[in-house]
């Protein structure tokens, strides 16, 4: 760039500067790509709902969806909202989860200090 603008070539300095944006932007959405289908294995694997996709309609093209996008090489992303509520579903599945283990835990603790219990009495009689 520096090299074209010590040319003083305007019309190469465009065409690189739309080559550049054009470069980030196909990173930019390799990148969505990338995290919408991380977002999606993990909901899948937690069965949590996501949102649906838009629908082919008649004229050919596809649904207006504020969950979706399609990206320039024609993969689904999710949106910002999308997104967000895909993360509110698997934070509510992972609470729900966290909270059954810890019933069981207490449920543990409570047994290991009934036999920690009765094992005392047992050694105190023994004597």
């Amino acid at each position: 760039m520096r090299e074209l603008q010590k040319k003083g070539s305007r019309s190469e300095i465009e065409s690189k500067e739309q080559d550049y944006f054009f470069e980030t932007h196909l990173i930019f959405a390799d990148q969505e790509a990338l995290y919408t289908e991380r977002m999606l294995r993990k909901a899948r694997r937690l069965r949590v709902q996501i949102p649906s996709m838009p629908k082919y309609n008649s004229r050919s093209e596809y649904e207006e969806s504020e969950d979706w996008e399609q990206g320039p090489e024609g993969s689904w992303n999710l949106t910002v909202k999308g997104i967000a509520k895909v993360r509110e579903e698997i934070r509510k599945e992972e609470k729900w989860r966290r909270e059954g283990r810890a019933n069981w835990a207490v449920w543990l603790s409570a047994l290991g200090g009934v036999i920690g219990t009765v094992i005392g009495l047992v050694a105190v009689f023994r004597k």
